[in-house]
């Protein structure tokens, strides 16, 4: 992945991780307050995360037949470059706590696929743990759309 792309991903989900340790911080956009905002935004973010493991999942079926998978991968990866901006125009304030869970392992999910690229030696260890915070994002998501939906 080329150098920007990586500047671009730390970037956005690195003010994510900045919010987590400075405690609650007034939202860029002064919208977030309002509820079309956070459902627009929190759907937006959970079909890109659909999305990611669609592909995914689409990818190992599809290779185990033959078919070739390689355009899809850029799709996946502009999907992984969006979803942190739709992080930080869904949040009100960035996070701390458990809050933080979220957004900590979507940076660690990003920075982890912008390292597939580097040497195929390492790309095995590399997509494991990618695999994994993908995860970890995936129930972080998970369990805040079942608490923002059930004890709202």
């Amino acid at each position: 992945m080329k150098t920007w792309t990586r500047i671009f991903i730390l970037m956005g989900a690195g003010l994510l991780t900045l919010g987590t340790y400075c405690g609650p911080w007034k939202s860029w956009f002064p919208c977030t307050q309002e509820l079309t905002w956070k459902i627009t935004t929190g759907l937006t973010a959970a079909v890109v995360v659909g999305g990611q493991w669609a592909l995914t999942l689409g990818r190992i079926v599809f290779q185990a037949k033959g078919v070739q998978w390689t355009k899809w991968v850029r799709v996946h990866r502009t999907l992984g470059l969006v979803l942190p901006l739709v992080v930080v125009a869904h949040a009100q304030s960035l996070g701390y706590g458990l809050l933080a869970i979220l957004p900590l392992s979507l940076f660690a999910t990003g920075w982890t696929g912008t390292q597939l690229r580097k040497n195929v030696s390492e790309v095995d260890g590399v997509i494991r743990w990618h695999i994994f915070l993908s995860a970890i994002t995936l129930g972080s998501l998970a369990t805040h759309v079942y608490m923002v939906t059930f004890y709202r």
